[in-house]
C-alpha cells in the first residue's frame, strides 16, 4: 500500500487521523454557513458571496456529503471485520449508542435554551430563517416524541435530518456492503443512481450515492494507493484542486434558489448537485488518505481536536445561532456579523468539548460494554453448538 509515501499505517489497517481532521473542517463549514444564513444581507451580496472563492467556507451541503462519504468508508471498514451474526448485532448496537444518546442530549439542551429565544420583527438584523427557528417551543409531549428517533426534532434541531440519513444507512449498510463484495461496488453505485430518478419522495435515499462512494473507496483503497504511488507527484495536488472544484460546483455555478420568506439562498438539494458534490467529496477523502501533505495538515493537533468534537459541534451550534442572532443591530453591518461568529464559536466550541467528554464518550463506552456482553453470549452459544455437534457425531472423537 501507500505506507511509504504517507509515513502512516495503510488505509484500512487502523484509524486514519486525517479523516478526523477532514470531518472537523466539514463541521466548521456547516457552522459558518448557518451563521451566514442568520445574518440579514442584500440578496445580490449573498449571491455574489456564494459564487466567490468564499463558497469553499460556506458549502454546508458539500460538508454534509463529506460526512456521508466518510461514514460509508469507515463503516465499511468496521463491517469488513464482522464474521458472524453476533458481530452484526454489535455493529448496530455501536451505531445506535454513537448517534442516539448525543442526539437526545442535543434536543433536550436545545429545548432548555429555547425558553430564552428572542423573537424579533423581520428586518431587525436577522433573516426569516432564524426567526422561524426562534418561534419553535416544543411541549413536553412533543419533546419526548422528537427524541424517539434521530431527526429534526420538529424543527428544534433542523439540521438533524442528516442523523436520520445516518441511521437509515447504518441499517442498510450491511446489505450495501454485501452487494459491493458479492457482486461489485459498481452495482451498488448503479442502484444508488436509480434512487436519484425516483423524485422528491425519496430525497433521503438520494444520499445513498455518498455512502456507496465511501464503500467503493474502502474496497478499492489498495488499488488507489498503488495508482498514486506510481503516478507523478503532481497527481494528488491536481486531484485535490479538481475535487474542490467539483465539491463546490453547485454553489459556484449558481445552482441554488432564492427564498424571500427565509431571506436566504438554498441550493444543493437536487440529484445533479448531489452526484457532483459526492464525486468531489470522494476526491477530498482520497487526498486526505493518500497525500502526505494533506495527512500532515489534517492530522495536526488543532484539526484533530476539531475532529474529536465535530459531532457535538454539529449538533449544538444551531441553538446558539438562534439565541444570539436576534440581538444584532438593525440592517446588515459587518461588525454585527463578526460579533455573531465570535459569540457562536466562542460558546459552541468549549461546550462541544464538554459534550464530547461527558455525553459522547460515556455513550460509546456503554455501547462497547453492551457489545462485550453480546460477544460473551454469542461465544458461549458457539461453544455449546460445537459441543452439541461433537455429541451427535461420536465418530469424530475416535481419531477420525
Amino acid at each position: 500500500m501507500h505506507q511509504a509515501a504517507s509515513g502512516q499505517s495503510p488505509p484500512g489497517q487502523g484509524r486514519i487521523g486525517a479523516l478526523d481532521g477532514l470531518r472537523g473542517l466539514a463541521s466548521v463549514v456547516v457552522v459558518i454557513r448557518h451563521i451566514s444564513n442568520a445574518v440579514e444581507m442584500p440578496f445580490l451580496s449573498r449571491w455574489a458571496l456564494l459564487k466567490s472563492p468564499l463558497a469553499l467556507l460556506l458549502n454546508a451541503q458539500g460538508a454534509v456529503q463529506i460526512f456521508f462519504v466518510l461514514s460509508g468508508y469507515v463503516l465499511c471498514a468496521s463491517l469488513a471485520r464482522n464474521r458472524h451474526w453476533g458481530d452484526m448485532i454489535q455493529f448496530f448496537v455501536k451505531r445506535a449508542f454513537r448517534i442516539h444518546p448525543p442526539f437526545v442530549f442535543a434536543v433536550f439542551f436545545s429545548w432548555l435554551i429555547s425558553f430564552a429565544f428572542l423573537v424579533s420583527d423581520t428586518g431587525e438584523g436577522t433573516t426569516g430563517w432564524i426567526e422561524r427557528s426562534a418561534r419553535i417551543h416544543l411541549t413536553p409531549r412533543q419533546l419526548f416524541e422528537s427524541m424517539t428517533f434521530p431527526g429534526s426534532a420538529m424543527g428544534l434541531v433542523p439540521h438533524g435530518w442528516t442523523l436520520t440519513v445516518e441511521m437509515i444507512f447504518s441499517l442498510l449498510l450491511p446489505l450495501m456492503v454485501w452487494v459491493a463484495t458479492r457482486i461489485h461496488w459498481s452495482m451498488l453505485l448503479i442502484l444508488s443512481a436509480l434512487t436519484l430518478m425516483l423524485g422528491p419522495i425519496s430525497t433521503l435515499l438520494w444520499y445513498s450515492v455518498d455512502f456507496s462512494i465511501g464503500v467503493a473507496l474502502f474496497l478499492e483503497r489498495d488499488r488507489i494507493g498503488r495508482f498514486f504511488s506510481a503516478a507523478p507527484t503532481i497527481a494528488l495536488p491536481l486531484l485535490c484542486a479538481t475535487a474542490l472544484a467539483l465539491w463546490s460546483a453547485p454553489m459556484l455555478l449558481g445552482w441554488f434558489t432564492a427564498n424571500p420568506q427565509l431571506g436566504i439562498l438554498i441550493g444543493g438539494g437536487d440529484p445533479a448537485s448531489i452526484w457532483i458534490s459526492g464525486i468531489g467529496s470522494a476526491g477530498l477523502v482520497i487526498t486526505a488518505i493518500f497525500a502526505p501533505w494533506a495527512r500532515r495538515f489534517l492530522s495536526s493537533r488543532p484539526l484533530a481536536w476539531l475532529g474529536k468534537i465535530s459531532f457535538s459541534l454539529y449538533l449544538l451550534h444551531r441553538v446558539f445561532i438562534t439565541l444570539f442572532a436576534p440581538y444584532l443591530g438593525t440592517g446588515f453591518r459587518w461588525l454585527d456579523a463578526v460579533l455573531l461568529y465570535a459569540l457562536v464559536f466562542g460558546v459552541a466550541l468549549p461546550l462541544s468539548a464538554l459534550a464530547h467528554r461527558y455525553v459522547e464518550r460515556p455513550s460509546i463506552q456503554i455501547g462497547n460494554w453492551v457489545c462485550r456482553r453480546i460477544a460473551s453470549f454469542t461465544h458461549t452459544r458457539s461453544l455449546e453448538s460445537h459441543a452439541g455437534d461433537a455429541a451427535t457425531r461420536p465418530e469424530l472423537g475416535n481419531g477420525d
